[in-house]
C-alpha cells in the first residue's frame, strides 16, 4: 500500500480510473464546495502522481489564459473541478469517438462571493475541457464550445 501525494485531508474522496486502468484520478473534497483533481499513472512502482501540481489547478490555469476567462468576475468561492460522467466507459455515453483512454474531461465551477455590491455569483458553471495523457496538454474540442459560452454567460 502506498500513500498518494499530496496526503489526503481529512474530506472524502473518489478514485476513478480510465477504462485502460493505466490513470487513476483522485477527486478529493477540499471544503465546503470545494474540490480538486490529483492524477496518477500506474508504473511498477503502484500509482505515483502524474503532475507536480494538482491538474484542477492546471485545468483552472488553462481556463484563465482563455478569452472567456476575461469577461467573468474571477471565482473566489466553491471553486470546484470534477470529471464529468464517462472516464471509466471512455465517454461513450457522449456519443464521442475519442482514443481509447487518451483523454480526460475535466469540468470547472465557480463562485464569486457575496459582497456589498451583489449576493452571491455563479461566475463558472460547468466549463469542460480535454486534457490529453500522452501529450501533457490542454484544449477545448470544437463540441463543447457552444456550452462553455453559457457556462461563461452572466446570471
Amino acid at each position: 500500500m502506498t500513500l498518494l501525494w499530496p496526503k489526503q485531508q481529512d474530506y472524502s474522496a473518489d478514485f476513478r480510473f480510465t477504462h485502460d486502468s493505466r490513470w487513476l484520478v483522485r477527486s478529493q473534497k477540499t471544503g465546503s464546495g470545494e474540490g480538486s483533481l490529483f492524477l496518477y499513472k500506474l508504473g511498477p512502482q503502484g500509482c505515483v502522481a502524474a503532475t507536480k501540481k494538482p491538474l484542477s489547478e492546471l485545468a483552472w490555469h488553462f481556463f484563465y489564459n482563455q478569452p472567456a476567462s476575461r469577461k467573468i468576475i474571477k471565482p473566489n468561492f466553491h471553486i470546484y473541478a470534477a470529471l464529468p460522467k464517462g472516464i471509466d466507459d471512455n465517454y461513450s455515453s457522449l456519443d464521442e469517438k475519442r482514443p481509447d483512454s487518451r483523454y480526460l474531461l475535466i469540468s470547472l465551477s465557480g463562485d464569486v462571493g457575496a459582497n456589498g455590491k451583489h449576493h452571491q455569483l455563479s461566475s463558472v458553471d460547468d466549463w469542460v475541457c480535454r486534457y490529453d495523457l500522452q501529450k501533457g496538454t490542454f484544449d477545448v474540442p470544437q463540441d463543447f464550445v457552444e456550452d462553455n459560452a453559457e457556462a461563461v454567460k452572466p446570471q
